[in-house]
């Protein structure tokens, strides 16, 4: 997938698509996006919204349900069958408000519906809302998948290790011994400081440190 720079004067811009084959409405939700602050791509009607996936960084698609060539119920499904793509949310826009209609849409994967004509200030919201929770909900799946890359790593420590009685060098897989902060480093991530206990400063510096007298 192309991605867009995003940062504008600190602020992130979102991008929504707008999915409809009437050029009045489509230019009137694009202004209205606009004036909002979103980034907006325009396509007349599902194929060539699919198509402009690729190029197009949508947040949301706001997807009108009755048009030629691929109308929204059609657009909506094939959507849903694209990992990389099938997490947007889509708000499906039309002038149907039977449960029928209704039903279909989220049937086929619509995150939301909205019927014309549709209050603005629900529109932004509803737009904001979504929005919202997409990227909420890519920050989760991507902390879960950390969490399990540590765990994996933390797995991979369990069991027996070769270390040598003297020395204390840990014997990887490949058969050659390693210093134990090199090993733990390489496998866990680790960074060591280094610093002398108690114990073997006496030893090695008995002239500095006498042993200390038992009370």
């Amino acid at each position: 997938m192309v991605e867009s720079n995003r940062e504008e004067k600190g602020t992130i811009e979102y991008c929504v698509m707008v999915v409809d084959d009437d050029l009045f409405s489509r230019s009137s939700l694009t202004r209205f996006l606009k004036k909002h602050g979103y980034q907006v791509c325009e396509a007349e009607d599902g194929a060539r919204a699919l198509a402009l996936l690729n190029s197009c960084p949508a947040d949301l698609i706001l997807l009108d349900m009755d048009m030629p060539v691929m109308d929204g119920i059609e657009t909506c499904k094939r959507l849903r069958l694209l990992d990389e793509f099938a997490d947007i949310p889509v708000l499906m826009i039309t002038g149907l408000d039977d449960d029928e209609s209704i039903n279909q849409a989220f049937a086929v994967g619509a995150t939301d519906y909205l019927t014309k004509p549709f209050n603005w200030t629900v529109l932004r919201n509803r737009v904001k809302y979504l929005i919202t929770q997409l990227h909420a909900e890519r920050d989760q799946r991507h902390l879960l998948k950390k969490l399990s890359e540590a765990l994996d790593k933390v797995k991979s420590l369990t069991g027996l290790l070769p270390i040598c009685a003297s020395c204390k060098k840990i014997r990887n897989d490949g058969g050659y011994w390693q210093e134990v902060e090199t090993y733990m480093g390489e496998h866990a991530e680790l960074k060591f400081t280094h610093g002398i206990c108690p114990q073997c400063r006496e030893k090695l510096y008995p002239e500095l440190y006498p042993p200390q007298k038992e009370s």
